[in-house]
Order: structure tokens, then sequence, then C-alpha cells
């Protein structure tokens, strides 16, 4: 998919990081300390996936090297395997 960085992330009516992958809103994170981010950042992806009106959610977490981790909370992975258990009916 045709992916793109969003414009003016920390607004109120944030809908994530990046836009172009269909039904998700996904935030991307930097931070220096991993564990915090990891920690924050699928909590407050949660609230954008509620504000683009979509179904999942994920953070992706930068590491050294350039290597990125997608990071979710329970119910996040949950719905998605849900998803993905669905299609394979």
């Amino acid at each position: 998919w045709p992916v793109r960085r969003r414009l003016g992330a920390g607004r109120n009516d944030d809908e994530g990081d990046l836009e172009g992958v269909p039904n998700c809103a996904l935030q991307v994170a930097d931070w220096q300390d991993k564990s915090r981010a990891c920690l924050v950042k699928p909590r407050e992806v949660e609230l954008q996936r509620r504000n683009a009106k979509v179904k999942y959610a994920a953070s992706i977490i930068r590491w050294r090297g350039g290597h990125y981790r997608a990071v979710l909370t329970l119910e996040q992975f949950s719905k998605l395997l849900t998803a993905a258990i669905d299609d394979e009916r």
C-alpha cells in the first residue's frame, strides 16, 4: 500500500502517524526509553484508532540500527488474531 506520514501529530483528533494501511491506526515512536515507549504508545494509538474510526491499531517502535517492532496491547492483538482466524475459515 502507498503509506505516508501524516502531519499534525499530537492534536486532539489525531488519527495516527501513518495513513494508507487499510482499517488501521499506526503510531511510530523512536524514544530512548524503549520500555516506556512500549508501555505508553499502544495506549495512545488506541485513542487514535477511535478517532480514525478504524478497527485495528499498532505502535511501531524504532530500535537501534533502524529495526522496528510492532507493539500491541493484548486487546489489540486479540482483535487482529480473531480477524486472521476468521479469514482462514
